[in-house]
């Protein structure tokens, strides 16, 4: 049998009911004695009335004996902590399980729409057996598979665009992540997997896209523009969005955090996901679930979409499971976050943690081998009319393509002629282009790779992104259209593939055409450029004339932006008023992990104020970031007097 939980909220309510019906009976047996007691004086020598006041004080010695054993059950189940519905750090919020619809879809269905629903799935369910059956022996899983995305949000009131729209592609950043066996948490996996012997965490090589290209007609949107919709659309089947795996968020009741049918069309069908369980933060007066905001009701119902079960099948018991060999057979859901190793119902333990459980968010963190071999075998099977889409409304129509190559200093290596890719060895550099998140780049696309792109290693390693700028050949300070893209070792910029140049709108035409990385000062060619599709900007050359006094280091022969713009903005301080060391030297002393404030300590990531792109930011010692901005302004060819104060300007208009 297994062993069944009880959430802390409904524990307390039960045991609440219990006493209180145990404390009333046991104060009417006192009123019944004290009642009684004159008729038991006069009668106290007859037999049948004293058996019976005996029975009344046998019994309410009984009742006493059951409230004191309650009360320890429930002092225990207080002080043992587990399978509590309080999961946040403050402890101020009791939340409810979350709960998939998927059973309710099917409920609502009449026999004969359920009938064609069950030999669908059944038909699907033994085609993709035999597809997997033959796959070669050596196939391994997570191959690039790309799916055009679009999300409707319906009924709000009050909708702040601006939010929801980066409500969106938040939870779209982390859906990819959840799919692709890199969310941050997965590393739970290495002290959980010791109970599950036979089961290996799986990486897809699923991505999804928010469309931004040849949208439906209707809807208000451009190209260059998400396929975001807010109050357009109702319900969950819109004939216009077929091609897409639709997203639709709305509340749906109290109960129920989102549904989906299992295997999708593409048809113009998706997903639904109640507003309350959508992203990890609150939007247009909606508050997202308190403990439930890392985005996985999504994950989970795409899993439904894309033909994955619940772990413990169809319905509830041992006797039926998901059709899965590596996903252990569960009796029933497991909610909320239960103990590791204390949740055997099957003869195994149950795998709580895998996104087709109902553990609460921080609680499921996995897909396994089987899982991820069997969505992709669907979408290849089943779905090829959304890959096929994503081309169309994912990728720039065709405008010009260009090859743009450029170095950064600091990354730059003088022995190897290449920049190191330190930040992609240690798996800092984001999936999704940083520059939307900058208020002083006006770039707004969420441009994504994926972690294929960023295994690659050698001269085509990543080291950064940096966004690629398009102006006005009459205004050069009026950005056209902007690109972010990835910077190789050897300075090429190249598309979110890792392989092709980046690809534009605009059609062939004179531009002036710049190149800007968060922490480095940008660079613009001298004059407007001739541009055509395949055309090459080579920004490390110095033939390249290039825009402003200096605009560059010229150093080995060739062009490097400028580092140490930690502000990101439009100069390089070292001392003075909005200087950039003091951004080095606050993000080393109120590091968390800097316990004493040490200006020597070290602290790893993704920082502004890592000037030579390592991975680490240092204030003080060997290596210091802060000695390449001392070094630049002091050397700086105008900065006559060798100024520490002196202020190096970027070279754009």
């Amino acid at each position: 049998m297994k062993n069944i939980s009880i959430p802390k909220w409904e524990f307390v309510f039960h045991y609440w009911k219990i006493s209180y019906y145990i404390c009333t009976t046991l104060y009417c047996f006192k009123y019944i004695k004290y009642f009684l007691s004159p008729l038991f004086n006069e009668f106290k020598n007859c037999t049948e009335i004293a058996n019976i006041f005996r029975v009344l004080n046998y019994f309410t010695k009984v009742m006493k004996s059951i409230f004191l054993i309650l009360s320890m059950v429930f002092l225990c189940h207080i002080l043992n902590g587990q399978d509590i519905s309080i999961i946040n750090s403050n402890f101020a919020e009791v939340e409810q399980p979350k709960n998939c619809g998927h059973h309710h879809l099917s409920d609502n269905l009449n026999n004969e729409e359920r009938a064609v629903q069950e030999e669908r799935k059944s038909l699907i369910s033994d085609y993709l057996q035999k597809y997997i059956e033959n796959l070669p022996a050596d196939y391994k899983a997570g191959a690039p598979i790309n799916i055009p995305v679009a999300v409707h949000f319906q009924n709000y009131s009050n909708p702040d665009h601006t939010c929801l729209k980066n409500l969106a592609v938040d939870q779209i950043d982390r859906l990819n992540k959840d799919f692709q066996g890199i969310n941050i948490d997965v590393g739970n996996w290495e002290v959980a997997k010791v109970y599950y012997p036979n089961v290996d965490r799986g990486m897809s090589g699923l991505n999804f896209c928010i469309a931004k290209y040849n949208h439906p007609a209707g809807f208000g949107l451009n190209n260059g523009d998400l396929a975001i919709t807010i109050n357009q659309t109702n319900g969950d089947f819109v004939t216009k969005w077929a091609g897409y795996l639709n997203i639709y968020v709305r509340h749906i009741s109290d109960t129920v955090a989102g549904y989906s049918y299992v295997g999708g069309y593409g048809n113009g069908d998706g997903v639904t996901v109640d507003d309350n369980y959508f992203g990890s933060f609150s939007c247009s007066g909606v508050n997202v679930n308190g403990v439930n905001k890392l985005g996985r009701t999504l994950t989970h119902e795409i899993g439904h979409y894309l033909f994955l079960n619940h772990i413990w099948g169809p319905e509830d018991g041992c006797d039926q499971d998901d059709g899965i060999t590596d996903t252990p057979n569960a009796q029933e859901p497991n909610e909320f976050c239960p103990q590791l190793g204390n949740t055997s119902s099957c003869g195994t333990q149950d795998l709580f943690m895998n996104y087709m459980d109902y553990a609460a968010d921080p609680c499921m963190y996995m897909f396994t081998n089987g899982q991820v071999t069997l969505m992709e075998a669907f979408v290849n099977t089943y779905l090829t009319g959304l890959k096929s889409n994503f081309d169309n409304v994912c990728n720039a129509p065709s405008g010009l393509t260009l090859n743009v190559k450029t170095f950064l200093q600091g990354a730059y290596n003088y022995s190897s002629n290449l920049m190191e890719d330190k930040l992609r060895q240690q798996n800092r550099i984001p999936l999704t282009n940083p520059y939307r998140l900058y208020a002083t780049f006006s770039h707004t696309a969420n441009e994504s790779t994926t972690q294929s792109v960023l295994n690659v290693s050698g001269v085509n390693a990543i080291v950064d992104w940096v966004v690629v700028e398009l102006r006005s050949s009459v205004n050069s300070s009026v950005v056209v259209e902007s690109k972010a893209g990835l910077l190789q070792r050897d300075g090429d910029i190249v598309d979110v593939n890792g392989i092709d140049p980046l690809s534009f709108v605009s059609p062939s035409g004179s531009y002036y055409v710049a190149v800007r990385h968060r922490n480095h000062l940008g660079v613009m060619t001298y004059s407007p450029q001739n541009i055509v599709s395949n055309s090459t900007i080579d920004f490390s050359s110095t033939v390249l004339n290039c825009y402003g006094n200096f605009p560059t280091k010229i150093d080995d022969g060739k062009r490097l932006m400028w580092a140490g713009n930690s502000n990101a903005d439009d100069e390089l301080i070292f001392q003075g008023i909005g200087n950039d060391a003091n951004a080095v030297f606050f993000d080393v002393i109120t590091d968390p992990e800097n316990f004493t404030n040490d200006q020597n300590f070290i602290i790893s990531g993704y920082y502004d104020s890592d000037f030579n792109l390592d991975g680490q930011v240092i204030y003080q010692g060997i290596g210091n970031d802060p000695n390449i901005l001392f070094f630049n302004i002091l050397t700086f060819p105008t900065n006559n007097l060798g100024s520490s104060s002196f202020i190096m300007l970027e070279q754009l208009p």
